[in-house]
Formats: C-alpha cells, structure tokens, sequence
C-alpha cells in the first residue's frame, strides 16, 4: 500500500512539473467574395427572375434570324445573358453569405478549412479564378499608377 502510495506522488509530482504544451489557435480567415468574381459582379442584381432571362434570350435568338430585325435581336441577345448572369451571381452569393454564416458556428480550425473549401466548390468558384483576378487587378493598378504618373509629369512640364 505505501509503494503505490509513493508511485502515485512521484508520478503527480513529476506530471505537475511536466512542461505543459499549449495547442495553438490556427486563425482560419473566411474567403471573400470579391476575391473570386469580376468587379461587375461583387453585387450583383437581384431583382431578375432566371425566367425571363432566358424567355429574352430565346427571343433575341428568334429575332436575329430575318436581317430587318436583327439590330432589335442582338441587343436582346445581349442583354438576355447579362440578366442570365446576374441571376447566377445572386443565387450564388445568397449561398455564400449564408455559408459564411453557418462556418461561425464551426469551432475546430481544420473542420472550418474544409467547410470553406466545400462551400466555395458550391458555390462554383475556384482558387485558379481568384489566381486569375488578383493579377488583372494588380495589372490594372500598374496601369492606373502609370497613367497617374504621367499625368502627374506632363503637369510638372507644364510648369516648367
């Protein structure tokens, strides 16, 4: 009875001195939206119905066909898949805001990283679009820096 007495005060005594391991946190950030569509659709309209979109499609598509009407049907045409599109963008937005909603009540990081992976594959939107979006837009403030340093020069000239 004292030997495991003994045993069970070493063994406490050596785990109360054990050097205690903390987990860390890994801080999972949330996917954004505007990373992974063009600008024209960060918000897109939702006030479309997938109905007529398609019904102005069909009848661009039908207009086209005789050469009198076809300067009516183009734009119809056009502007049937622009609505088409704003539809797709807004049906998928409403599933990634409320994703996003439901990855709060997610605790374990790992759990959160797959829930969001998921998500965006509902979602249809994919890393190699974000890849994509991310080096247009840093060429078009290349771009937009250039120009602003060269109205900025021809300003300076002027002074001169």
């Amino acid at each position: 009875m004292k030997r495991n007495l003994v045993i069970v005060l070493l063994f406490s005594m050596l785990s109360f001195f054990s050097p205690i391991y903390a987990v860390e946190t890994e801080n999972v950030e949330a996917p954004k939206w505007e990373d992974y569509v063009p600008e024209k659709y960060h918000n897109p309209r939702g006030d479309f119905r997938r109905g007529s979109a398609i019904s102005e499609l069909v009848v661009g598509i039908v207009l086209t066909d005789l050469i009198l009407t076809a300067p009516i049907g183009i734009p119809m045409i056009c502007h049937g898949a622009s609505k088409f599109k704003h539809v797709s963008y807004n049906d998928r937005k409403e599933k990634f805001e409320m994703g996003l909603i439901e990855a709060k009540n997610i605790t374990d990081p790992n759990d959160k990283k797959l829930y969001y992976k998921k998500l965006l594959k509902q979602c249809k939107l994919k890393e190699s679009q974000k890849e994509k979006l991310a080096k247009k837009r840093a060429k078009k403030a290349k771009k937009e820096a250039k120009k602003a340093e060269k109205i900025k020069n021809e300003i300076n000239e002027t002074k001169i």
